[in-house]
């Protein structure tokens, strides 16, 4: 069994020496030859991360931007809509004093035409009764120039005068 010990051990150690061998020597040919290569794979994939990164932030600063353009666009919207409503209720305000001013003064002027319309028929009525009284008068005075009238003819006509007035 020693035999077989000592020969396992030297075959052991051989293989050792050989794999030792093989991997030392393939790791010389994969730094000569692949060593540049996949360095190059693993910085290419770090830079592309880096920079997909790097976009990630400029996107995020640019949406945040974004977003407080458009909060500030909001707010200026609220303010300007703000402002038309109540430029609004200004002109609406000044359009209904006007209109109210307009109706006031149309119904001043309607009174005032009233008013003149019914001066102008007193004034007629006035006129025609003086015509009419003057009518009266003359008639009474020819028939007084007519006749001689006595006592009793003479206030039967004034009384008749006077009646004839109250009948106008």
């Amino acid at each position: 069994m020693l035999v077989m010990h000592s020969v396992s051990v030297g075959t052991l150690l051989g293989n050792f020496i050989i794999v030792t061998g093989s991997f030392l020597t393939l790791m010389i040919l994969i730094r000569i030859f692949a060593w540049s290569k996949i360095t190059g794979i693993f910085d290419d994939r770090a830079k592309q991360i880096s920079d997909d990164l790097a976009k990630a932030e400029e996107a995020r600063v640019k949406a945040e931007g974004y977003v407080s353009e458009q909060e500030q666009v909001l707010k200026d919207s609220r303010l300007e809509a703000s402002q038309i409503i109540g430029q609004a209720n200004a002109r609406a305000a000044h359009d209904k004093e006007a209109i109210l001013t307009q109706a006031k003064e149309e119904a001043q002027s309607i009174k005032d035409k009233a008013r003149e319309d019914a001066e102008a028929i007193k004034v007629e009525a006035v006129e025609s009764a003086k015509e009419e009284i003057a009518a009266l008068a003359i008639d009474l005075a020819e028939r007084i120039l007519v006749h001689k009238l006595n006592e009793t003819e003479r206030e039967t006509l004034v009384d008749r005068y006077l009646d004839r007035l109250g009948e106008n």
